[in-house]
Formats: C-alpha cells, sequence, structure tokens
C-alpha cells in the first residue's frame, strides 16, 4: 500500500531477519491470511489490516484507489502476486513501527529522496513515479456550489426587469 501526505510517501526498513528484502525500503504491505481473508473486498480489508498491523495506522474510513497488480519472484525463489492502492494518510494519526519483527523504521520520504537512498531496490522509484502520477490524475472533490445571497443582502440581484417583445 502506498501512504501518501503532502509530497511524500511513507515507506519502511525492512528487519533484518524477514524472507524477503531485508534491510531495503519497502512499503506497508503483507499477506493474505488464509483463514480470516476472503469474501468481496478481500484485497482491500487485506490492506487495511497489515496497515494495522505494521505500522499502527486504522484505514477503516480511508478511500483505497487501485494502482496496479504485478506478478514477481521473491528472494526465496517463490512466485508472488501483488496489488497495491493508493491511501491518503489520516491527518489524525501518525505511523509507528507496530512489528519491530519486520520493520526496523520508517518515515516519509519523496520519491527523489528514495531513489537516493542505497537500501532502495529498483523497483521502487518507478512504482512511486506512477503513484504520483495516478494521484495527480485521481479526480478532485468539486468545489461547493455557491450559496444564494440572503433575500436581505443589498448586494443580491433583484428580480429580472420585464423585457419588451
Amino acid at each position: 500500500m502506498l501512504v501518501q501526505r503532502d509530497d511524500r510517501w511513507l515507506l519502511t526498513v525492512r528487519g533484518a531477519d524477514v524472507d524477503d528484502a531485508p534491510g531495503q525500503l519497502g512499503l506497508v504491505g503483507g499477506h493474505l491470511e488464509h483463514q480470516g481473508d476472503s469474501g468481496p473486498g478481500v484485497l482491500e480489508a487485506t490492506a487495511r489490516r497489515e496497515a494495522a498491523e505494521e505500522v499502527g495506522l486504522d484505514l477503516a474510513d480511508a478511500a483505497l484507489t487501485y494502482l496496479e497488480s504485478e506478478v514477481f519472484t521473491t528472494d526465496a525463489g517463490v512466485g508472488q502476486v501483488t496489488v497495491s492502492f493508493l491511501v491518503a494518510a489520516p491527518e489524525d494519526q501518525e505511523p509507528v513501527v507496530a512489528d519491530p519483527a519486520e520493520l526496523t523504521a520508517l518515515g516519509w520520504w519523496t520519491p527523489g529522496e528514495a531513489a537516493a537512498d542505497p537500501r532502495c531496490p529498483p523497483w521502487l522509484p518507478p512504482m512511486l513515479a506512477r503513484a504520483e502520477l495516478r494521484r495527480r490524475r485521481a479526480p478532485a472533490a468539486p468545489p461547493p456550489a455557491p450559496r444564494p445571497p440572503a433575500a436581505d443582502d443589498p448586494a443580491a440581484p433583484g428580480p429580472a426587469a420585464p423585457t419588451a417583445p
């Protein structure tokens, strides 16, 4: 999951003892749990659960936007499918390292800062670039409708004048 706040992305530093990409920068995410994850919206529920487990963010009410999916081979040679969502971080929450066995640190990074870090895997900068494009393409909320002027407002237009035939 790509968690965004302002012009920065929440990135993690993976623990030294994890199976895949130890010590590298990464995203919040995880796996379907065979017993608990099923039914409609299973991928979205999994993303929200992982955010809570890994970085302590409650995204139950946050809108997730699909970014992309892909298949890749892990460091252990196992094929894996990933599905990535974008989400705006809730302003009233700060992420924390909630699972120190999986993560050693986290922070808010610009794409350029991530690319310059020696712990950055080669797939991450292009993914952040695609996420930036998608975020900028997302439709903005429409502006509120203008309120009609109050009847006692002297600047309010009066009744329309009759027109000559």
